[in-house]
């Protein structure tokens, strides 16, 4: 099965130079935060399966290392939403009942989710596992390898005997996405074990005509039919495939089957769109905060995750932007990578009274409104 990039000719859908490396990474200093490694984004359309991948992703400038935080369950929308999304997936397991392996699992929040919503037993495996994170697993139900997924891993999974295997939000990170499918496609044979995959959906992207979901960490953005081809590439046979969490990620479900046909690819149009899409979106962006403070307003942004993080480094180089509010206690005055802004409490929003408050996803909006509320404030809100 051909995992090789195969590029035709074509100009970069987007070009950008001289962003951060790892997006999600904190910083103790202003100084720190800026002299950060930094790489280019090249992003070509790869032809026979409409997969936008970055040309120029080099693997040594994303090395995970403490301090990368990019944990979502601080926010009870999204902590809904995964609990939900834990529940639809044990639900379609082949069993009752099941033994889930999760291949990059972060916190663990997942499998904790699952086993709440009745799977037997969990498996992480995750590289940058800190053990301080969860005090309980579970009741001993979940067990973390503190390891990336490779050789030496797979005996371990495969000794797990999972009903099911899951992978949220980790696809997009690898440098070949097709071998990293593989890998855990051959890792569980002879047994034909469903597979789930939830990544990015560059859909959402494209119609929003935003920017700010490109980050150098991600290699790749999937659509729903980039995604399905590149699955069947690796030997799966799509069995599901859905939008999930407002159109902000996509889940798919294959069944291994070695003699899965890859289906033709058709044209989107729109990508089409968001070639000239982002440009104009960011030039907005950046002549309303110039105009903002020639007018002296104060201005906050509330998410400083990586989408935050990279509006603030596209869209406010000069720092105008006075708060950088988040909901994790854990990213609390150390600053973000690139621009250098200092992540802040919510609470910091009473004494500095912004008239604006710039937040990044429409999803989360009703939960700041009503965090704003109860702080008292009732801003201008503007969805980035």
């Amino acid at each position: 099965m051909n995992s090789e990039p195969n590029t035709a000719p074509t100009s970069p859908v987007m070009g950008l130079a001289g962003l951060p490396s790892l997006a999600c990474l904190l910083w103790d200093s202003p100084e720190s935060a800026r002299n950060c490694p930094r790489g280019s984004i090249r992003l070509i359309e790869e032809s026979g399966t409409g997969l936008l991948f970055n040309a120029d992703f080099d693997p040594h400038l994303v090395e995970y290392q403490e301090g990368y935080e990019n944990s979502l369950g601080f926010s009870h929308t999204f902590s809904g939403y995964l609990k939900s999304y834990a529940k639809q997936v044990v639900s379609s397991a082949p069993c009752d009942a099941p033994r889930i392996a999760e291949i990059g699992c972060g916190d663990a929040e997942f499998l904790i989710r699952s086993i709440e919503e009745g799977a037997a037993a969990g498996l992480g495996i995750e590289p940058s596992w800190k053990l301080d994170r969860v005090p309980s697993l579970a009741e001993g139900r979940i067990q973390v390898l503190p390891e990336a997924l490779d050789s030496n891993t797979a005996p371990k999974l495969r000794a797990f005997e999972p009903d099911l295997v899951i992978s949220r939000q980790v696809l997009e990170h690898t440098t070949d996405p097709v071998s990293f499918l593989n890998l855990i496609r051959e890792s569980l044979l002879p047994k034909p074990v469903p597979c789930v995959i939830e990544v990015p959906s560059a859909t959402f992207m494209y119609k929003g005509g935003t920017p700010w979901e490109v980050i150098y960490e991600h290699r790749s953005y999937f659509t729903e039919e980039s995604l399905g081809l590149i699955m069947e590439k690796a030997g799966y046979e799509v069995t599901g495939m859905e939008t999930t969490f407002n159109g902000l990620f996509i889940s798919a479900t294959g069944r291994p089957n070695p003699n899965v046909k890859v289906r033709p690819q058709s044209a989107d149009p729109d990508i089409a769109y968001w070639r000239d899409a982002w440009k104009e979106r960011l030039e907005t962006w950046k002549k309303d905060l110039n105009q903002r403070r020639q007018d002296g307003q104060r201005v906050a942004l509330w998410g400083a995750g990586a989408r935050g993080i990279m509006f603030l480094n596209l869209a406010d180089p000069d720092n105008f932007i006075g708060k950088t509010i988040d909901l994790n206690p854990r990213k609390y005055g150390y600053h973000t990578a690139g621009s250098g802004h200092e992540i802040s409490p919510p609470s910091d929003l009473v004494a500095y009274q912004p008239q604006m408050v710039i937040i990044m996803n429409p999803v989360y909006e009703e939960e700041i409104r009503a965090d704003l509320a109860k702080l008292g404030l009732n801003p201008e809100i503007c969805i980035a």
